[in-house]
């Protein structure tokens, strides 16, 4: 159809079995050749799949799933200079690790699929030169390369509205909102825009648990100890430390940016919790830097160390409990939101392609 070269609408199936919708480049401003992804400072960046479990822990496993068997991606994000081993695991009485991303989350879940994200951000001995944005970038690009089939260039039709919950345990909440905040930023013409704004859209939740919104005291702790390695030369990134002052200027602009998507009619929806820490012994993140004054807020009964550790018995299972309340709920909404969302986005789309039309073919379509 001559009329409607500029914008043309096709519908493709693939060879995977997904269908894909796209309009030409004219339209949405972006090529639909492969654009090489920016390279972020962050070496050893990959999601690791918790559940189900596969042969292989790596992205490659990842895509080996059905997708009919998944209904939510389910994310965790963890803290500054962490290892994914420790960080969402506690010790058991035998001395072994209780993987609870794998063993406990997924038990009240329909059909949840659990990945973690590892990323190295050490500040203090061999530290990864890497800043707050090139984590996030980092992240962003491994959410795209997770919904994107092999030998295939953007997000598969299939998988681009399955919602996705985070959970970022202190400096990895910042984490995700950067690539969220990144993801929006992205301009039409640039090559990603399509898939960064998917991943913006699929976005149906995030849990911070004790994320440092506004800073913390850990960072003048840390600066004192980077000063007295180096006079035995340790290696330091203060740079990676000082986003983090109480009151940081990239933070405070790290959270404006965040409010913006937000405040987009089609984001308006995001679901957002913050839990602070309780204990006062190594309190790290105090509340009013662990809330941001958007969404739900409640503590649980542990000091910084302990947010992200939760177990089968105990203290850790009844903080573990509050949490997955608020994931439940998150998870029980979370696909309309999304499918909400897209049928909005969707609208739009038809809308603007009839009115470049001409008036008897857009009559006809009608």
């Amino acid at each position: 159809m001559r009329a409607g070269s500029k914008l043309a609408l096709s519908l493709s199936i693939l060879h995977d079995g997904c269908h894909h919708i796209s309009l030409d480049e004219s339209y949405l401003g972006h090529s639909s050749r492969m654009a090489a992804l920016p390279k972020a400072g962050v070496d050893n960046s990959n999601l690791k799949q918790e559940f189900p479990r596969t042969s292989e822990n790596d992205l490659s496993s990842v895509q080996k799933l059905n997708d009919l068997d998944v209904d939510v991606d389910i994310i965790a994000v963890q803290g500054l200079a962490s290892t994914y081993e420790w960080s969402w695991s506690i010790e058991s009485e035998d001395g072994t690790r209780y993987h609870w991303l794998r063993e406990l989350l997924p038990q009240n879940l329909q059909k949840p699929r659990v990945l973690a994200f590892e990323y190295n951000s050490e500040w203090y001995e061999n530290p990864a030169h890497a800043t707050l944005d090139d984590c996030g970038k980092r992240f962003l690009e491994c959410l795209v390369e997770d919904r994107t089939h092999r030998g295939h260039t953007h997000i598969c039709g299939g998988r681009r509205n399955r919602p996705i919950l985070f959970v970022g345990h202190s400096f990895g909440g910042l984490v995700i909102k950067q690539a969220l905040v990144i993801a929006s930023q992205t301009h039409h013409e640039e090559p990603r825009y399509a898939d960064y704004r998917d991943i913006l859209y699929a976005t149906a939740g995030v849990i911070f648990l004790a994320t440092p919104h506004r800073g913390s005291s850990f960072s003048t702790l840390a600066k004192w100890k980077m000063q007295a390695g180096r006079l035995f030369g340790v290696q330091t990134y203060p740079e990676l430390v000082s986003i983090l002052d109480l009151g940081s200027p990239s933070l405070t602009a790290l959270q404006q940016n965040f409010q913006k998507i937000l405040s987009r009619s089609l984001l308006a929806d995001l679901q957002l919790f913050c839990f602070y820490e309780e204990l006062p012994l190594a309190m790290v993140v105090k509340r009013e830097s662990a809330c941001i004054g958007i969404g739900g807020v409640q503590s649980l009964e542990a000091n910084h160390m302990e947010m992200n550790k939760f177990g089968p018995s105990g203290t850790n299972h009844k903080n573990y409990l509050l949490f997955e309340a608020e994931l439940l709920e998150m998870y029980n909404r979370g696909k309309e939101i999304v499918r909400r969302r897209f049928a909005g986005m969707y609208s739009v789309l038809v809308t603007l392609l009839l009115c470049q039309l001409p008036t008897h073919y857009s009559y006809a379509i009608r």
